[in-house]
């Protein structure tokens, strides 16, 4: 009897840690899966490194009122660090749309030295004094320095990496 108690207590006290490591996974798992303002849309979707311009852009979402001072498409490295692909403009209640064509990606993982890997291009969008900046649509693409080449996701990698599971054993 004794072994028995031993067992369902070994199970009670595995179905708990589990328990706790799954809720402490999941807020985090939440937030880094929970950046999806839009869907940027990028045309062609894949190409070269060297390729200037890199794509057409067409935003789902248009700058927020408050943020419409001006705005550009930058590259997130991913470290506070956004490097422009766009020239700056006036945003208006419409979405934008444009040419990603201030330098070429090559340009920018070369003077950045970004290894290969997930990267987030941001619709940026600041207001009138620029204490404000938000970001109103959005596409993840991958970068291959080998293959030199690129193309988008259209969701997080490092967020598809992580995932949970809970099982509970009899």
């Amino acid at each position: 009897m004794k072994r028995t108690h031993t067992r369902r207590g070994a199970r009670l006290a595995g179905l708990i840690a589990a328990t706790a490591v799954a809720a402490l996974i999941a807020p985090s798992v939440a937030q880094a899966s929970a950046f999806h303002p839009g869907k940027l849309k990028l045309t062609p979707s894949s190409g070269s490194l060297q390729d200037k311009p890199i794509a057409s852009y067409q935003a789902t979402k248009a700058c927020p009122a408050a943020n419409r001072a001006l705005a550009n498409v930058s590259l997130d490295e991913g470290n506070g660090v956004s490097d422009p692909l766009t020239q700056n403009f006036i945003p208006t209640a419409t979405p934008p749309s444009g040419s990603l064509s201030i330098v070429s990606l090559g340009s920018v993982v070369l003077s950045s030295d970004l290894p290969s890997g997930g990267y987030r291009l941001d619709l940026l969008c600041y207001n009138d004094d620029f204490s404000s900046t938000v970001t109103a649509d959005s596409v993840w693409i991958h970068i291959d320095n080998e293959a030199g080449t690129w193309h988008a996701c259209g969701y997080s990698l490092a967020a598809s990496a992580t995932t949970a599971t809970v099982r509970a054993t009899s």
